[in-house]
């Protein structure tokens, strides 16, 4: 019989989820499996898992249901509890239901016929895992390549594709992508794509349920995220564990495959150069793109791997994150780089080894450019825009933003010269909305401080290109500026009035480049040089 107290239901639902999440936010962590371990083990896992999510869920619907019907059954119609109920049912069941089914990326095609070097390769290492190609293999923009199956329902079934990173043809060996691509065919080698249906999606309702009882804005939607906030904690901890096996067991197959040092090497250059490259594309690449320009990408990553100070850092970086790796989180589904290359046993390569660069494996590798900029714009676009050379780029690109940029902000620069930078960089911080961008707009809080940097550093290389020094851009340096006859100062300008120089040493560096004088609003450039013919040394 139920209870007469109206206020008893509600108070043992809400102490029996409460109880469930403290139950399960105290489990201990889960001990590792030992990377061997099976496929079923984990099929096991990711499976009991999900089974389980949606048990939880719908069993509070259930009770959700039963104790909104127990109202009238007993007489007593309580609006809170009706809230509860109604909120509580809608936001689980809508959480629990699929999203739109996941569209073929719009990223530009590889195909047997235009690279047959290339998929011999995959179709190799293909019959080595014992697995099929891939019906579709993608150039990705990143420094990355993966593996999926789509159309898949749980696990089984579906099409599967691959996608390999444009960066990584210029970045590494053919033995190194070898590396890479057997390490993706171990994912499939060992049912990972498959689990990964599972684990994924549970993972995708998870998160839509508590982004859904979030959204309620009532202390009755926050209460019931309680036990899910639970069970995504126990499900990462389980799920985040059997990913890091996956990874370990696709590095030993990679191992064997093209030998654990082209593993090795293939992750650290993976790791060390992304940060450079990414930082090139968002910086120049993509804002001379922009502007209606192609500048040529594979020369660019060519510079970026060729530079020795480069090197230097990228190893100076990976050594210290090798030492300083911390151990994963719920957030790191793949383990740290140092037990990655640890873990790896040294085996004769099933491949020959080849130290030659990757683009060999590509015999048409402009055209492979050409499409890879499909991602960013139409191919009508990519027909109509300039070639232009890394050493064109600054006088093209860079110059006419920097003066359309000055010319919106005439009136607050109006007055000022170049040797009183820091007291000018002062009053534009001070003043937040005197500075627009170069559509004319003010921003505020750090948007401004960053534009004001921005107007600073432009109108200070316009002033250095009034005095003969010429803009010079690389896709390792950036922007720089430089002078046919005069070496460039031992920092970059910008560095003496960002810092924390004194005005005095300002005064002199101007004095010191020939730049003391010029009007911060600008003034005609001497027209008896220019950079066509000059050149940059």
């Amino acid at each position: 019989m139920l209870p007469r107290n109206p206020a008893l239901p509600l108070t043992l639902t809400l102490d029996a989820c409460l109880a469930c999440a403290i139950i399960l936010s105290v489990m201990p962590e889960p001990a590792a499996q030992p990377r061997s371990s099976s496929l079923a083990w984990r099929a096991f896992q990711a499976l009991a898992l999900t089974i389980g999510f949606y048990a939880l869920a719908l069993g509070i619907v259930v009770i959700l249901v039963v104790l909104f019907f127990a109202q009238f059954a007993t007489g007593h119609f309580i609006l809170m509890i009706s809230v509860l109920c109604i909120v509580g049912v809608y936001s689980i069941v809508r959480a629990l239901l699929p999203g739109e089914p996941a569209k073929d990326p719009p990223w530009a095609l590889m195909t047997a016929e235009e690279h047959p070097r290339l998929f011999e390769k995959i179709q190799t290492i293909a019959a080595m895992a014992g697995q099929p190609v891939p019906e579709t293999v993608y150039v990705l923009p990143d420094v990355n390549a993966w593996v999926s199956t789509r159309g898949t329902f749980l696990g089984l079934g579906g099409r599967r594709i691959m996608g390999i990173g444009l960066p990584l043809f210029r970045l590494l060996s053919v033995s190194e992508l070898c590396a890479v691509i057997a390490h993706e065919f171990g994912h499939y080698r060992g049912g990972d794509t498959r689990l990964g249906v599972w684990i994924y999606n549970t993972r995708a309702a998870i998160g839509r349920t508590l982004m859904h009882l979030e959204n309620t804005g009532t202390r009755s939607g926050q209460m019931l995220r309680e036990p899910f906030m639970a069970y995504g904690r126990m499900f990462l901890r389980v799920t985040h564990d059997v990913s890091r096996q996956q990874e370990y067991a696709a590095d030993a197959f990679a191992a064997s495959v093209a030998g654990n040092r082209a593993v090795a090497t293939s992750l650290q250059r993976l790791i060390g150069y992304e940060p450079a490259l990414a930082i090139s594309w968002d910086r120049l690449y993509s804002v001379a793109l922009e502007d209606g320009y192609r500048l040529p990408f594979f020369a660019g990553v060519d510079a970026i791997v060729a530079n020795e100070y480069l090197a230097k850092r990228v190893d100076q970086y990976l050594q210290a994150r090798m030492a300083d790796e911390k151990e994963p989180t719920l957030l790191d589904t793949h383990p740290p780089l140092r037990d990655r290359i640890a873990a790896l046993v040294e085996q004769e390569p099933a491949l020959a080894p080849d130290a030659s660069v990757a683009t060999s494996l590509l015999d048409n590798w402009d055209q492979l450019e050409e499409d890879f900029l499909t991602l960013f714009m139409s191919p009508g676009d990519v027909v109509g825009l300039k070639r232009i050379g890394w050493d064109e780029v600054g006088e093209k690109v860079f110059v006419p933003g920097w003066r359309q940029l000055r010319d919106r902000n005439a009136a607050v620069l109006s007055g000022w010269t170049i040797e009183q930078v820091p007291a000018l960089w002062d009053t534009l911080r001070a003043n937040e909305g005197n500075v627009v961008d170069a559509a004319g707009n003010p921003q505020k809080g750090e948007m401004h401080v960053e534009l004001s940097r921005s107007l600073v550093t432009s109108c200070l290389y316009l002033c250095m290109l009034d005095a003969g020094w010429f803009p010079r851009v690389t896709a390792v340096d950036g922007v720089t500026m430089y002078r046919p006859d005069q070496s460039m100062p031992d920092c970059c300008p910008g560095e003496l009035f960002f810092g924390e120089k004194a005005e005095e040493s300002w005064r002199e560096h101007c004095d010191s480049v020939g730049i003391t004088g010029i009007p911060m609003s600008g003034r005609e450039a001497p027209a008896a040089i220019s950079a066509t013919e000059t050149g940059p040394p």
